[in-house]
């Protein structure tokens, strides 16, 4: 498995074509209540008015601005994403949605971002099994986390079984009207890129990270992360 990551990690390019952009925003359209609305009431209950937040890895923008329309007053969201057809996309999303917060995208390393300020909330939805180097994500996270601050990640579970991952991509692909390389691509994210705890635990187990909850929820989990006392 973890030569199949390595592989997806630099052989793989990290941006997006316009094409399977459109694709993408499609796909996440119609399955975002099936696994991002939960997400999405869970970074809720955590934020307070006056909440800085940052999404690493925003993709078309699906996440905040949902997020947008439920946080409390005076809440900001910083957007970043490497594909410019991607943030395109999500600038275009944002226009197009009534929100009560603002967002500001940038397209942009979440590595070599130069933010000033710090964020109450840093989180990811489905991109950790894309990021080239996640322990130099983490480590960034870290830096710019306030210091009561939670990281918030959302993505593919490995320890799943088969029949749950297999029943899941069914009914993505049926109200996707994806064809058969939609269910390839899938298959093989879910196999072979999906991170377990102890992988995660891992990862963060050099940084002034520590793991405070860890729950899962159909094929996905999800990781709340502190800076050490």
């Amino acid at each position: 498995m973890k030569i199949f990551r390595l592989l997806h990690r630099f052989l793989v390019r990290q941006t997006m074509p316009s094409a399977a952009t459109r694709y993408y925003d499609k796909l996440i359209s119609a399955v975002q209540y099936d696994y991002l609305d939960h997400f999405c009431q869970q970074i809720v209950s955590l934020a307070q008015p006056g909440f800085n937040i940052l999404d690493i890895g925003t993709g078309t923008g699906q996440l905040p601005v949902m997020l947008a329309k439920q946080l409390p007053p005076n809440c900001h969201i910083t957007a970043v994403d490497l594909s410019k057809s991607c943030i395109r996309t999500a600038q275009q999303n944002s226009k197009d949605s009534v929100t009560t917060g603002g967002i500001d995208f940038y397209c942009s390393d979440i590595l070599k971002l130069d933010l000033v300020k710090s964020f109450d909330l840093i989180i990811s939805s489905c991109a950790l099994h894309h990021w080239r180097y996640p322990r130099k994500v983490f480590r960034k996270a870290s830096t710019l986390l306030s210091p009561h601050g939670r990281v918030i990640i959302l993505d593919d579970y490995a320890d799943v079984p088969t029949q749950t991952k297999k029943e899941w991509i069914d009914l993505v692909q049926s109200k996707c009207k994806a064809g058969p390389l939609f269910r390839t691509v899938f298959s093989f994210e879910s196999k072979y890129l999906a991170y377990s705890r102890k992988e995660l635990e891992n990862i963060i187990l050099p940084l002034d990270l520590t793991l405070e909850e860890f729950t899962k929820d159909k094929v996905f989990f999800t990781a709340i992360l502190v800076k050490d006392k």
